[in-house]
């Protein structure tokens, strides 16, 4: 057995236990739901002004189902011991843990592209101005950045022992960097301006600069670059107008996004490699 055969029969169970289907539903009503909102408050709204409701939800409402699918990846079956005899089989710890991500990947990336694909097609059907290169490069980022998130919610599960410290990290990291961060950012450069009355002359960066170094640091922040470009038509354009972000900080935020994918399963590993079972 390998880490497909992790995964696959990760996803199977899943499907089993109809979390597929429900979020599935869950999905498609909170797309319908955004349109049938602003088709209510405003005339003829086009595709670009849904995704602008959805928006609002999505920041929070995907990390926390990303969350909910993944965290009790390894420290669920940890608890219950049928890790032990997963772990029985011919296949390594590190197989366990890729497989485990992926097939909480498949649970998430399916209901989430089926809950936009659905009112897509209902969107075109009922005549609504639909820009598809918008629509799903927003589903792209969207994905991209809910898959981060079930990534540090499955290496946090790998990390630690016990399901409440797992849920304190996952929840903790959801509140700091999700929810805080920009109010955490806003209030150190205040302090750093009030105490000493200008920007430091040593810092290598302007205040602007390093706001946005601090943006880049969250997963969210780099979700919120990438859909500011996406939305503006500057998606990785070489030049953009004054107040969008730039190409360099476009690529750092998808950069940064593939670290968040890939770093938090690289820890995970290494600490599950090291564990006592």
């Amino acid at each position: 057995m390998s880490w497909q055969a992790v995964a696959r029969k990760d996803f199977r169970d899943a499907s089993r236990s109809y979390l597929l289907w429900g979020l599935t539903i869950g999905f498609i009503a909170l797309v319908s739901l955004a349109a049938a909102v602003l088709g209510w408050v405003q005339s003829n709204p086009t595709s670009t002004d849904i995704l602008g409701v959805l928006h609002m939800l999505f920041q929070y409402v995907v990390p926390l189902i990303a969350i909910a699918i993944s965290f009790g990846a390894i420290v669920n079956e940890r608890d219950s011991g049928s890790l032990k005899i997963l772990l029985s089989l011919p296949h390594s710890r590190t197989d366990v843990i890729l497989g485990k991500v992926l097939g909480r990947t498949a649970a998430f990336v399916v209901p989430l592209v089926l809950g936009m694909v659905v009112p897509a097609v209902a969107l075109l059907v009922v005549g609504v101005e639909f820009e598809a290169a918008k629509y799903f490069g927003y589903l792209l980022f969207a994905t991209l950045f809910g898959v981060a998130f079930v990534s540090v919610a499955t290496g946090m599960s790998a990390t630690f022992e016990s399901r409440f410290r797992v849920l304190l990290a996952v929840f903790g990291f959801y509140f700091v960097f999700n929810i805080l961060w920009r109010a955490i950012n806003t209030a150190s450069f205040v302090i750093v301006l009030t105490l000493s009355g200008q920007w430091p002359s040593w810092m290598p960066l302007t205040v602007q600069e390093t706001l946005r170094v601090f943006q880049l640091l969250s997963p969210t922040g780099d979700f919120q670059i990438l859909r500011q470009a996406l939305m503006n038509d500057v998606l990785f354009a070489s030049e953009v107008s004054q107040g969008l972000p730039d190409f360099r900080l476009q690529l750092g935020a998808m950069a940064m996004l593939l670290v968040w994918i890939t770093l938090p399963i690289l820890i995970g590993i290494l600490r599950f490699e090291e564990a006592d079972l």
